[in-house]
C-alpha cells in the first residue's frame, strides 16, 4: 500500500536474511494500490537470502498477435489482449512474449505504446477510438478502418512516426492520419483512401514501394522521395520543401503547393487534363521567394494529355517560382494523341510550360510494325486508332520517332524495310520518293478497284509517273492537288 506515486523501476524489499528460500510469490500474485499506470507489472526476484518486488509501468512496444484482424482499442476500455510485448527495455525484458492490451494516453501530444503489425497476422483492424500510438510500423497485409456509426470517424493522431515497410496496407475511413515526427514509406503498397480526410506529418519520406494518398495532404517541412511511386490525387495537397531524386511522383487533380521544388532524378508525372489551357499549374507556390531547380537527367511525364491538334496545347507545369533550371526537353514524355506531335519546354518569367503541337512531317518507311502495311491514320480524340508504326521522323530535339502515316505527309522509301508494301485504303502523301530497288506496292483491303495491274514494282531508273488515276489504279496513291505534289522513283 501507499505506493500510488511510485516511479517505474522502484524495488520493494519484502524479505531478507533467509538462508533457504524454497519458493516465492509469482508476479501474477502481486498487487498494490498503484492506479492509472500503463502496463503495471511486478517482477519478483530472490537471491542472497532476500526477496524483492520491482514495480514496472509505462508505455512499451507491442506486436499485434490476433489472426484475421480484430479491434484496436485500449485496456482501459476492456480491450482484448491482442498484443504481445516485444521490448528489451521495458521491465528489463522480463515481460517479452507476454500478452497484453494496448495503452493510450488519450490525447495528442502524448505518446502511447509503440505498435508493430507484422506479416504473421494480417487482417482488418477496426479503429474504435481516436488513438495516439508512440510509433507505428506495418509490414503485412492490413486494412485499418475507422468507420463510426454516427458522427465523425476515428483517426490516428500520433506525435511519433509511421513506417510502412511491406505488405498491402490500407487506411480507410479515418478522420485523419497524423504523425507529427514523420511518415516513411519504404516498401509494399499503401493506400490512404479519400474518406480518410487528411494525412498530416512533419516529414514524408518515400524510398520504395507503391503508395497513394487520396485525401488531403499536408507536409509541414520536407517531402523527400528517393524511390518507389507516390500518387497524390486530392485537390488540396501541400509540402513546404519538395525534393525528388528518384522514383515516380504522380500529381493528379489539383495543384501541389510547395515553397520550393528540387528535382535531381526520378520522374514527375502530371495530369495533362487538369493543367492544359486555362487550368492551374501542377506545381504552385505561396512562398515569398520560391525556388525551382531541375537537373538535366530529371524526367517529366504528361499523362492524360488528350488529343493535340495543329493549333497546339500548352500544359502548365509550374507557376509562381523563381526558376533556376528546368526540364531538358529530351527527358519529357507524354501520352498525347495527334498527328506527329512535336514539343518544347518553355521557361516563363515565373514558371515552366510544355507546348505540344502536331503537323505534317517527312517520314521514312521502316516497316517497324512488321506488317508491311501503308495506311492512313485518321485517329480522333473520340476514336483513337492503334495502327502499326511503320514510319519514322526526327523531332525538334533530333530524336527519331516511330509513328504512323497521316494525310499530307511527305514519304520516303529507302534501304530500310524494303519488300512488299501493302497499301490499305487510300493514301495521300504530299510527296513520295522511292530511291531504292526491291519495293513492290500491292493493293490491300479497302483499296478501290480499277482496271489496272495488281502491283507495281519500284524501278531503278528515275522517271515521272503518270497521274494517280492511271498508275497502279488499285493502289490509288492519291497525290494532293498542290503544285509540289509529285511521286518520284529513283
Amino acid at each position: 500500500n501507499n505506493i500510488n506515486k511510485a516511479d517505474n523501476g522502484t524495488t520493494y524489499h519484502i524479505a531478507s536474511g533467509f538462508s533457504d528460500i524454497q519458493s516465492v510469490w509469482t508476479p501474477a500474485s502481486v498487487d498494490s494500490n498503484v492506479e492509472d499506470k500503463p502496463h503495471q507489472k511486478y517482477w519478483v526476484s530472490s537471491d542472497d537470502g532476500k526477496v524483492d518486488v520491482t514495480l514496472y509501468h509505462g508505455y512499451t512496444t507491442l506486436v499485434w498477435n490476433k489472426e484475421g484482424g480484430g479491434t484496436w482499442d485500449t485496456g482501459a476500455d476492456g480491450g482484448d489482449k491482442a498484443w504481445t510485448i516485444s521490448d528489451d527495455v521495458f521491465g528489463g525484458g522480463h515481460f517479452n512474449n507476454t500478452e497484453d492490451t494496448y495503452a493510450d494516453p488519450g490525447r495528442y501530444g502524448l505518446a502511447g505504446d509503440a505498435v508493430i503489425f507484422t506479416d504473421a497476422t494480417p487482417g482488418t483492424i477496426k479503429v474504435t477510438h481516436t488513438l495516439h500510438p508512440g510509433t507505428m510500423t506495418v509490414s503485412g497485409d492490413y486494412t485499418f478502418d475507422g468507420t463510426k456509426i454516427g458522427g465523425d470517424n476515428h483517426g490516428l493522431f500520433s506525435s511519433g512516426t509511421l513506417s510502412v515497410t511491406g505488405g498491402n496496407v490500407k487506411f480507410n475511413n479515418l478522420s485523419s492520419v497524423i504523425f507529427g515526427e514523420g511518415i516513411t514509406l519504404r516498401g509494399g503498397t499503401s493506400e490512404f483512401d479519400v474518406a480518410t480526410y487528411g494525412v498530416v506529418t512533419d516529414k514524408l519520406t518515400v524510398t520504395g514501394g507503391e503508395h497513394s494518398i487520396a485525401g488531403q495532404l499536408g507536409v509541414t517541412t520536407n517531402l523527400d522521395m528517393t524511390g518507389g511511386k507516390l500518387t497524390l490525387s486530392n485537390e488540396i495537397k501541400s509540402a513546404a520543401n519538395l525534393t525528388l531524386s528518384g522514383g515516380d511522383l504522380v500529381l493528379e487533380g489539383g495543384a501541389l503547393n510547395a515553397f520550393s521544388y528540387t528535382q535531381t532524378g526520378g520522374r514527375l508525372t502530371v495530369d495533362g487534363s487538369a493543367i492544359s489551357g486555362d487550368g492551374a499549374a501542377a506545381l504552385t507556390t505561396t512562398a515569398d521567394a520560391p525556388a525551382l531547380s531541375v537537373t538535366p537527367d530529371s524526367a517529366l511525364r504528361i499523362e492524360n494529355a488528350g488529343y493535340v491538334y495543329n493549333t497546339g496545347v500548352t500544359y502548365h507545369i509550374a507557376s509562381g517560382f523563381n526558376v533556376a533550371s528546368s526540364w531538358d526537353v529530351a527527358n519529357v514524355s507524354h501520352d498525347a494523341r495527334g498527328k506527329h506531335i512535336n514539343y518544347e519546354v518553355k521557361q516563363t518569367a515565373r514558371g515552366v510550360d510544355v507546348y505540344l503541337q502536331s503537323d505534317s512531317r517527312e517520314l521514312t518507311w521502316t516497316n517497324g510494325g512488321q506488317n508491311g502495311v501503308w495506311e492512313t491514320d485518321t485517329s480522333t480524340a473520340e476514336q483513337p486508332l492503334d495502327l502499326a508504326k511503320n514510319w519514322r521522323w526526327t523531332n525538334s530535339q533530333d530524336v527519331q520517332v516511330d509513328d504512323t502515316f497521316w494525310e499530307a505527309d511527305t514519304v520516303h522509301f529507302g534501304e530500310t524495310g524494303k519488300g512488299d508494301v501493302t497499301v490499305s485504303g487510300e493514301v495521300a502523301p504530299l510527296l513520295m520518293t522511292v530511291d531504292a530497288s526491291g519495293y513492290t506496292f500491292k493493293a490491300g483491303e479497302g483499296t478501290p478497284a480499277r482496271s489496272a495491274p495488281t502491283s507495281c514494282a519500284s524501278q531503278t531508273e528515275t522517271r515521272r509517273l503518270p497521274a494517280p488515276s492511271s498508275w497502279c489504279a488499285r493502289l490509288r496513291l492519291t497525290l494532293l492537288r498542290q503544285a509540289r505534289a509529285s511521286l518520284t522513283v529513283r
